[in-house]
């Protein structure tokens, strides 16, 4: 980067310094994870239960160094909330143990119309 002509040098420390954090800015306020990461945690979901009829929504993205995990999935109403609860919630522990993941929130529907 070419600083300013008779910018003083105390003053392009500060400039230097700005530059620099401002490049971490998007990781921190959230930036979508890389496409593989994403995968990854799609194939987890699809494989982990047979009784998980689809995947509502998926989001994978950073909000600091480790990524959060948000995930909707579809399983039949007539599964009692057991059932249901045991399924997300393993999900939700498997995902967690992935070396990119910090968080990881899996929210169970009976029907994806929104």
């Amino acid at each position: 980067m070419v600083l300013p002509k008779g910018l003083p040098p105390k003053n392009s420390t500060g400039l230097v310094d700005y530059i620099r954090k401002s490049e971490h800015v998007p990781i921190l306020v959230g930036v979508r994870a890389e496409r593989d990461r994403l995968i990854r945690v799609l194939k987890i979901a699809v494989e982990h239960d047979n009784r998980i009829r689809s995947i509502h929504h998926a989001m994978v993205y950073h909000t600091g160094v480790q990524a959060t995990v948000e995930l909707h999935i579809v399983m039949d109403e007539s599964l009692s909330l057991k059932i249901t609860h045991d399924i997300s919630h393993s999900l939700q522990e498997k995902l967690l143990k992935l070396d990119f993941v910090e968080r990881a929130f899996v929210h169970c529907d009976y029907d994806c119309d929104e």
